[in-house]
């Protein structure tokens, strides 16, 4: 997860114990990502400059730059067989687009094209899905397409914004966040955008759910003590459980397979 001023990563045990730090820089270090057989982690940092790529061991060890652009990238997220990043990029004009890298050769392809905003993208467990949040249709909904992006489905409505989507690690149920009852909370639904359902009910936020590798739980951040702290929670949402305790914000917890 990330903490600090200045945007450190962190990783600790499922009860919020053994809290480590594995970056030690000056600049931020965003979005950490674990790679499908959970020897890795994908993120970004802008401590060359701009935001980029970069990998590193689980302990934090060989810490490697990925990309090396002009412009900004972001939140990675990996294919079910390790080879592939798929993460988006803010161009000089700040539009931001979906990409894929892949690790072996380098080789970034454009996925979407479009004047608003295609951020946050997670590849489904069986390798054909990218899901991720777009704006192209006025406000922020969350979209599937295919690996080549070919196939565009929009599953969440119009009349509300929904961020952040995590597939469950055997397909069954997209999480996300959303304001459609006020504030955000935490919801999942079908790949197919059917059987939406609200688990996390409470008057602040909860954000950016991440699934335990055999499905029974979701970590989450949330303000609901005030700062931005990491949370715990059965996948229906019951026995919530905080995890970490600070005066500064904890956020973007990934779950390691």
């Amino acid at each position: 997860f990330g903490s600090s001023d200045l945007m450190e990563i962190f990783t600790m045990q499922e009860d919020g114990s053994g809290s480590r730090q594995i970056t030690n820089t000056t600049g931020q270090n965003w979005g950490p990502a674990w790679s499908p057989d959970g020897r890795f982690i994908a993120f970004a940092s802008d401590r060359d400059g701009n935001n980029e790529l970069y990998m590193m061991n689980a302990d934090g060890s060989n810490q490697r730059r990925l990309t090396n652009t002009a412009v900004n990238e972001f939140f990675p997220s990996w294919s079910p067989d390790g080879r592939f990043l798929v993460y988006y990029r803010a161009d000089a004009s700040d539009n931001r687009d979906i990409f894929t890298l892949e690790l072996s050769t380098g080789t970034v392809r454009q996925l979407t094209n479009h004047p608003a905003e295609d951020v946050y993208p997670s590849w489904s467990p069986d390798g054909s899905k990218i899901v991720f949040t777009s704006e192209r249709d006025g406000i922020y909904a969350i979209y599937t397409m295919n690996t080549d992006g070919t196939g565009l489905q929009r599953l969440t409505g119009l009349t509300s914004e929904n961020w952040y989507p995590a597939w469950s690690p055997d397909g069954s149920l997209i999480a996300f966040h959303s304001n459609r009852d006020g504030n955000y909370q935490i919801y999942t639904m079908r790949p197919d955008g059917s059987n939406q359902a609200r688990i996390t009910v409470n008057s602040t936020d909860d954000y950016s759910p991440s699934w335990s590798d055999d499905g029974s739980r979701i970590v989450f951040h949330s303000t609901r003590d005030g700062e931005r702290e990491i949370y715990i929670m059965e996948a229906n949402g019951r026995n919530q459980t905080r995890l970490t305790v600070n005066t500064i914000d904890d956020r973007w917890a990934a779950w390691q397979p």
